[in-house]
């Protein structure tokens, strides 16, 4: 299981942010998904989610190599066959964000500190920061991207 490809997954679009809650609250874990049913879960409280956007994330998954698609035939359901226990890849892919998000904020009411050695060419401020165990560089360039994301909407 790799987190920070979890996490470009989970923060890829609004979709897979839902779908991520919804498996990572789940009180157990299973090894395939009837996408259908999980489907029905997810958009049981109102959830405004098209069947396209839900069908991507499942895409993206096993693009990542999270599980396979395994299409239903003769009327069997489409279901998504699991590689490991993602109840709790998805939750700590989503408490590595939690983490990513604190220390980015954190950083950002910091005043940023001169550089060490400045010059009138510096371009910008040079902020350091330590990043909690568990998340890596990848986590954060992610976590930029979707913030550029969220800020065209």
């Amino acid at each position: 299981m790799n987190v920070s490809t979890l996490t470009k997954v989970a923060t890829s679009s609004r979709a897979s942010e839902i779908v991520f809650k919804h498996l990572a609250g789940r009180e157990r874990a299973a090894w395939t998904s009837n996408l259908g049913r999980l489907y029905n879960e997810v958009t049981a409280n109102g959830t405004n989610l098209s069947r396209e956007a839900f069908n991507k994330v499942f895409e993206d998954l096993q693009k990542a190599g999270a599980g396979t698609i395994v299409l239903g035939r003769r009327g069997g359901a489409n279901r998504f066959v699991w590689s490991y226990n993602f109840r709790d890849a998805a939750s700590q892919t989503l408490s590595s964000l939690q983490a990513v998000k604190k220390t980015a904020a954190k950083a950002l009411e910091a005043k940023p500190q001169a550089p060490a050695a400045s010059s009138a060419k510096a371009e910008g401020t040079v902020i350091q920061i330590t990043l909690p165990n568990g998340v890596s560089i990848e986590d954060i360039k992610a976590l930029i991207e979707l913030a550029k994301t969220a800020g065209s909407k």
